[in-house]
């Protein structure tokens, strides 16, 4: 839930030292988020390699998954009545070649296109409201050949798109931490092809440990940006309900990369991001069993989840500004 008097709190703060340094002194300044007046494009590329290891012999002992989603961003960022930003972030288009007819209660891959997530950031970048989309960790839109099954960790990505700052003045080689604990909701889904609504419930808890480091300054896409580094250790527990099914993770992870951030502007330009996860899935109404070692039958018991299989994996993520534009300083 938001805090209004935090936030009101930390606006206040920013705007007595901006006035008494000026935003930065000897060399040091003090970082912050800045509500935008137009549209900002991003791309966002996912490049996953994962291991299903079900601890059987032979063949299908260990499954290696390959694949990458490419997706175009729309974002808008917007100060609510309480202080905080709402980013809100479109997807514009995803994996831009169509995948063509699906089978079954699998949909298009495409109709995750023209859905809104909404993440409300206070100005130093903490997370204090999210809602999120239910295609990210939907099995039903994660079902082509190759793929790794509903990636569920996608969202601790998503969330993971925007650093944090302290509030305090921070110059090159300085070092802060950030912790985070985020319930996340839904948000409204547009109808499948227009017609189907689509019935979704999530619970599940994202929890981050991120270290950050000031690296330097750099030119990037024509912004001043500062570098940022960080390292990150995560957990993610939870389901998300279909329907009919429900699919459940528990996992930990780490993660490391750098940022891009144009403090003038208050707005990120580029990220890079290795994520590594490890896992246990498992999925309402099917059960796998083996009639022998080579060969497979699926039983379905509605009733309660499959065995938890372990998952690894590791992501390559890249988020980069498109076509930049010169912004007014203010």
């Amino acid at each position: 839930m938001i805090n209004k008097r935090r936030s009101l709190t930390i606006l206040g703060s920013l705007f007595t030292l901006t006035v008494l340094f000026g935003g930065s002194v000897l060399g040091a300044e003090l970082f912050f988020y800045k509500p935008y007046p137009g549209k900002l494009q991003y791309n966002l590329s996912i490049k996953t390699h994962a291991l299903l290891d079900t601890g059987l012999p032979g063949r299908f002992g260990k499954i290696v998954r390959d694949h990458e989603d490419i997706m175009s961003l729309i974002q808008r960022v917007k100060e609510t009545d309480t202080g905080l930003l709402d980013i809100a972030t479109t997807i514009e288009k995803i994996n831009f070649l169509p995948h063509g007819p699906t089978h079954g209660a699998t949909y298009k891959r495409e109709e995750i296109e023209g859905n809104t997530q909404h993440v409300k950031i206070n100005l130093l970048g903490k997370v204090e409201e999210a809602h999120v989309l239910p295609h990210i960790g939907s099995w039903s839109f994660w079902q082509e050949e190759g793929e790794d099954g509903p990636p569920l960790d996608f969202y601790n990505i998503m969330l993971m798109l925007n650093p944090r700052f302290p509030l305090e003045l921070l110059e090159i080689g300085d070092s802060w931490e950030s912790e985070d604990e985020m319930e996340l909701g839904l948000a409204e889904a547009l109808p499948v092809a227009g017609l189907m609504e689509l019935h979704y419930e999530l619970e599940l808890t994202v929890r981050q440990k991120i270290q950050y480091t000031l690296l330097d300054w750099v030119e990037k896409k024509g912004y001043r940006c500062i570098r940022i580094g960080f390292e990150a250790k995560f957990r993610t527990d939870g389901v998300l309900y279909d329907a009919h099914t429900g699919t459940y993770v528990a996992g930990t992870g780490e993660s490391s990369g750098e940022y891009y951030f144009a403090p003038a502007e208050g707005l990120l330009v580029s990220a890079s991001i290795t994520h590594k996860a490890n896992e246990k899935r498992s999925i309402d109404g099917s059960i796998k069993t083996f009639l022998t070692r080579d060969e497979p039958m699926f039983l379905y018991s509605y009733d309660r989840p499959s065995i938890p299989i372990p998952w690894r994996s590791e992501r390559t993520v890249s988020l980069e500004l498109v076509e930049p534009q010169a912004i007014s300083k203010r």
